[in-house]
């Protein structure tokens, strides 16, 4: 009896110490689901209230040191950012043109214009030697479809100058500004550092200083989609060339205005 005891007493011990092997149950449905809902709305800013860009670095934005100068708005949402105001051709030593056709070549005068050396000291771009012109276009339906133009008075002494002078303004004389593409200097890009399909003249453009509102292509955003963002075009005023006829001018300090303008037309 004891025998028959001892054995069925191991034989429990046995099975106890076994693994169990339980399989779960295969079943793929959800036990519970939840939603969530996530939305962005995008307004316009202001174009008064755009800064320019860096047009070496256009993923810097600009937000001290420079003066956006002396801009006039009509839209809201597509317009001027930046003009350089003040253009200098020979830093008042050109010589006089006598017999032949007069060549000067441009410069920017940081004192005058929008931007102080001290200023340029809090942005990486030199603004005090480059020409640049910046367009913001914010509109939501990317109708692009824009163009920069720009026109010239007469090279003229100014009345503050010529008062009992009866000095004439110089007619023929021209301004010449570098937009071919084989030309290194003159640079377009645009916010984002990358292409908004805005584009350069194909040849470079000659301005008539002739006062008569002729108008002259810079640059633009061709068709709908193109121009979105900030576009700026540098040009180095060295670049820049104002011709002169043979025996035009006199030893006086002469002056014209440039007026750029930024038009629209209905996307095609």
């Amino acid at each position: 009896m004891k025998k028959l005891i001892t054995s069925l007493t191991l034989c429990g011990v046995a099975l106890m110490a076994a693994p169990i092997s339980v399989k779960a149950a295969d079943s793929t449905g959800f036990l519970s689901t939840g939603k969530t809902e996530a939305e962005i709305t995008f307004t316009a800013p202001d174009i008064n209230k755009i800064d320019p860009i860096n047009p070496d670095n256009p993923n810097e934005i600009v937000t001290s040191g420079v003066n956006k100068g002396r801009l006039t708005q009509q839209d809201k949402q597509v317009g001027f950012v930046y003009v350089t105001d003040n253009l200098a051709f020979g830093a008042g030593k050109a010589t006089l043109s006598l017999g032949q056709e007069g060549r000067y070549q441009g410069s920017v005068q940081p004192n005058k214009g929008q931007v102080t050396p001290n200023d340029m000291d809090n942005t990486s771009f030199d603004w005090g030697k480059n020409f640049v012109v910046e367009v913001a276009d914010t509109r939501s339906d990317l109708a692009g479809n824009w163009k920069v133009k720009v026109t010239g008075d007469k090279l003229a002494v100014p009345d503050s100058n010529n008062q009992s002078k009866g000095i004439p303004p110089i007619d023929g004389a021209e301004i010449i500004w570098p937009t071919a593409h084989k030309n290194s200097n003159t640079r377009l890009t645009n916010s984002g550092n990358g292409e908004n399909g805005a584009i350069l003249a194909e040849q470079n453009v000659t301005l008539a200083l002739d006062g008569q509102g002729a108008s002259n292509m810079i640059f633009q955003a061709p068709k709908r989609g193109n121009g979105a963002g900030v576009t700026a075009l540098k040009f180095d005023p060295n670049d820049i060339t104002l011709t002169v006829p043979a025996n035009k001018a006199r030893t006086e300090t002469y002056s014209t205005t440039l007026t750029w303008t930024l038009e629209t037309t209905p996307p095609a």
